[in-house]
């Protein structure tokens, strides 16, 4: 359990984890190009693959603010750094379940406030 711990807290799973996450987005992205929004959505942003991506995420940021004991005053820089992916993780979270998505068009020189 311990090793499986120290692999998962490691630097390198961080690199490999960030990597896999710019490549789905980058993927995502020429997906949108190609066909459309609703597409990109289905293969990518709303896949079961890409929130255990990002829940692998959140727990190696988790592990590596324990390992390397970045809640101290030294090494402030390092601990917001890694909250911040963290927060910025769990709004996209909190969006996806929470939030709705709506459309509205609007003509050329018109206004709407509803």
């Amino acid at each position: 359990m311990k090793k499986l711990l120290k692999i998962l807290f490691s630097p390198r799973t961080t690199l490999g984890l960030l990597v896999i996450f710019a490549i789905a987005m980058a993927v995502a992205t020429f997906i949108e190009n190609a066909y459309d929004t609703t597409t990109a959505k289905l293969l990518v942003y709303n896949a079961k693959w890409f929130e255990a991506l990002m829940i692998l995420m959140i727990l190696n940021f988790i592990g590596s603010i324990q390992r390397y004991h970045l809640m101290s005053w030294k090494r402030i820089s390092g601990f917001i750094f890694h909250t911040a992916f963290i927060i910025i993780i769990i709004g996209a979270g909190v969006t996806r379940y929470i939030g709705y998505e709506g459309r509205m068009a609007i003509r050329e020189g018109a206004s709407s406030n509803f």
